[in-house]
């Protein structure tokens, strides 16, 4: 008994061909899912970095915000303090005017001033 009697190599030579056709396919499909993984870990690595640099420029922001608003503080510490000065200083007028009128009004109900006689 002979191989050939027992196989037809007829019929071997298209399963032959069909198998070396599927892995070749399997293989080009698996390194385009590689290429495609490696993509994607390089677009991670990008965007890891970029949010790195994204958080050190919202720090530093951050930071600058903080000193402004500070001084921001004095400066309305210092205005509230300015504004107290200034009422303390109306009331003083006031009191000043007050008595001014006052002494005017005595003034003119004594009769010391005439409109003929200044």
């Amino acid at each position: 008994m002979t191989i050939k009697a027992d196989v037809n190599l007829g019929s071997l030579l298209p399963i032959l061909a069909l198998l070396l056709v599927q892995s070749g396919g399997g293989i080009w499909w698996a390194s385009s899912i590689s290429t495609n993984v490696e993509n994607l870990g390089e677009t991670v690595e990008r965007q890891a970095t970029d949010q790195k640099e994204d958080t050190r420029e919202i720090r530093t922001r951050v930071s600058s915000n903080e000193v402004a608003l500070s001084a921001v503080a004095t400066n309305a510490q210092t205005f509230a303090a300015e504004v107290a000065a200034l009422r303390d200083a109306i009331g003083v007028v006031r009191a000043d005017i007050r008595a001014n009128n006052d002494l005017l009004r005595e003034i003119l109900s004594s009769g010391a001033l005439t409109a003929e006689g200044n």
